[in-house]
């Protein structure tokens, strides 16, 4: 096999030496020529027809040390000078490995993750899921279901909340562009100097006026414990008390699951009943990217119990049947 880097056949290339994005031509003999074509990946290097002796090929961001038919040819690029093609290679890995030391570090992106629940591993045999709840609720290991519940009444989660609160307007402190223009109530009449003077007076009615709003409204900002992760945890007991609610009046004739469902449900009712829970509205949506649910202490053991009842214990089912025989 010879090489040319003219398609004429006429300038030889002596030393084993090709260069990259240049044309090749390969003088092959027929057998050489049907060993190419069979091999996948010589024909990826050199395009040869069928019973043809000349080959052409033409390396493409490609350097390094290529073996053709037992033939070592080093190529290079006139890019990097005349070094050997392993040199060339090694440049470029090293500086390959000096960009990508620093894109950790420097990553501009968003950092975003997206979650799918998968439905079909959700847990819906009551039985399964309320032997769940019974080893978690009435077992003893710290921290206890009832320690969480204990954690949380302690340190509850809040927020900061605004209302607009109806107010006499010789009393209002913090009043906004929209309650001056949105106000709508009766006018009086106040003769009290200190009230016609103030600077909220002229603003609202001009100077020398003696016609004020009765009532404004006026913002008032407070704490509220009525929050997302609250919510879900008043949720939780409450399906806890309905599923015990429901073996209860389902299982009597199972002793042993109708006397914990009662155990259960009298302790879960005991912590609903409290002023807490019922300052609490009704949960529209689980906060699970919620950090207070998924790291504060109290809120995050019972995060996980909620998605092991659902989503776990699933192969104690027969267990639970031999256990619990209801009929």
């Amino acid at each position: 096999m010879k090489v040319f880097t003219d398609k004429e056949l006429r300038v030889e290339v002596d030393a084993p030496v090709l260069y990259e994005n240049q044309d090749y031509y390969f003088l092959l003999s027929e057998s050489e020529s049907l060993q190419i074509k069979s091999d996948k990946f010589l024909s990826s290097i050199v395009d040869v027809l069928p019973f043809n002796k000349v080959g052409k090929a033409k390396f493409t961001n490609q350097v390094g040390f290529v073996t053709i038919l037992k033939n070592k040819y080093d190529v290079r690029s006139k890019k990097f000078g005349d070094v050997s093609g392993n040199e060339q290679t090694k440049t470029l890995i090293d500086e390959i490995n000096s960009m990508f030391k620093h894109f950790t570090f420097h990553y501009p992106s968003i950092t975003a993750a997206s979650r799918q629940v998968n439905f079909s591993s959700i847990n819906t045999d009551i039985l399964s899921r309320f032997d769940y709840l019974k080893q978690a609720i009435l077992s003893d290991n710290l921290p206890t279901f009832t320690n969480c519940l204990d954690m949380i009444l302690m340190q509850p989660h809040h927020k900061l909340s605004s209302e607009k609160i109806t107010t006499p307007f010789h009393k209002v402190k913090n009043i906004s562009h929209t309650d001056i223009f949105g106000s709508k109530t009766k006018y009086v009449r106040y003769d009290n100097l200190s009230i016609e003077n103030l600077p909220l007076s002229q603003k609202l009615i001009g100077k020398g006026k003696k016609l004020f709003p009765s009532f404004m409204l006026e913002n008032k900002h407070s704490e509220t414990y009525d929050t997302s992760e609250n919510r879900f945890i008043k949720f939780f007991l409450e399906e806890i008390s309905n599923l015990s609610q429901y073996i209860i009046s389902n299982y009597e004739k199972s002793e042993k699951v109708y006397l914990d469902a009662i155990q259960i449900k009298q302790k879960i009712d005991s912590y609903l009943a409290r002023n807490f829970f019922r300052s609490i509205g009704k949960m529209t949506f689980v906060p699970y990217s919620s950090t207070t649910i998924l790291k504060r202490n109290g809120y995050k053991e019972l995060f996980q119990h909620f998605i092991k009842s659902r989503f776990s214990f699933n192969h104690l089912l027969e267990r639970i049947n031999k256990e619990y025989d209801s009929t």
